[in-house]
């Protein structure tokens, strides 16, 4: 029962045990040393990590199948104008900066890329995963070019202290050793390493557990960057739910979508499973670094929404 239990609600106990963890090293003031050297750690580790849980998703991939559907372009317009909408209120209305501060924290909800670990959770519940992996890719490079002219446009509600093509050049950067490095080690192990790559294989469920140990990483760094924001607890709650409206609005319309191409649950993760890992990174270096509250909770959200569609196609079995 307790093992059944673990399985079908692996995410949220991720998120708890990150979480738990941190504030355990917080509080004891003998352990403070540990957990500065600790943190360097992580954070150095932990690009890695998104690499390996990709590489052995990838390794699973048939190449063959890779190609666009029209749910995809659907998808990335349906993105293009939800960040069009957000740049005419950010611009037409006359907002205070607390409010600015939310706009763009829901803004970077909005416009930032799939989560690499997306075609990780659509196998688990049941969707295609060539398709989910050719959308992710898109997603990823269409992100890292939208984002610095997103950037540009913005007004200039926080300090703006690199520019729009150093900001570009940084993303693509990123994509590319994060997301398309993966790939291609994957396919040369897939048609060079045969072994290597049955063995990979073999290890049933291996992508999505690391996923879960990175989550509680994130999930730590979260609950980090709460505990020490000065922020109001006025401003926190409405990132909080602001959030969570986002992130439920972006699954619904997803998979509202995907129902017409026949794609709803490839669809409702493309559009509502974010890559907040990178958004929490884009709004502490880039944004206002308050606005970095609002992809933490969503990293809340979006994993009890994935616990919950995992733990139903479980059910249905």
């Amino acid at each position: 029962m307790f093992l059944n239990f673990l399985k079908n609600w692996t995410l949220p106990v991720s998120m708890i045990t990150g979480s738990l963890v941190y504030l355990f090293f917080s509080e004891i003031q003998a352990l403070d040393s540990f957990s500065e050297k600790a943190d360097i750690v992580i954070t150095a580790i932990f690009p890695f990590v998104m690499m390996t849980i990709l590489f052995s998703t990838f390794c699973k991939v048939d190449y063959r199948s890779l190609r666009l559907c029209r749910w995809h372009g659907i998808l990335v317009l349906c993105q293009f104008f939800m960040t069009a909408v957000f740049l005419l209120v950010s611009h037409t209305t006359d907002v205070s900066q607390h409010n600015s501060i939310v706009l763009e924290a829901l803004l970077i909800c909005v416009i930032a890329p799939c989560a690499a670990a997306a075609p990780v959770v659509t196998n688990k519940i049941g969707g295609n995963l060539e398709s989910m992996t050719s959308y992710t890719i898109l997603s990823n490079v269409v992100s890292a070019i939208a984002i610095p002219i997103v950037y540009t446009l913005m007004p200039p509600i926080s300090g703006r202290e690199i520019s729009g093509w150093e900001l570009f050049a940084k993303l693509m950067q990123s994509t590319a050793t994060i997301l398309l490095l993966p790939l291609v080690l994957a396919w040369l192990v897939r048609h060079f390493m045969p072994r290597l790559h049955r063995t990979i294989v073999s290890i049933r469920d291996l992508s999505f557990y690391l996923w879960a140990l990175s989550l509680s990483i994130v999930s730590g760094i979260t609950v980090k960057n709460i505990l020490h924001t000065e922020t109001s607890a006025m401003l926190l709650a409405q990132l909080a739910i602001g959030s969570l409206l986002v992130c439920v609005l972006q699954f619904a319309i997803g998979k509202a979508l995907g129902k017409l191409q026949n794609a709803q649950l490839e669809a409702g993760q493309g559009l509502g499973q974010k890559n907040t890992a990178f958004a929490i990174w884009l709004a502490t270096t880039h944004f206002d670094p308050v606005s970095s509250l609002a992809p933490g909770c969503y990293i809340l959200w979006q994993n009890i929404i994935n616990s919950w569609e995992i733990a139903s196609h479980k059910g249905k079995k």
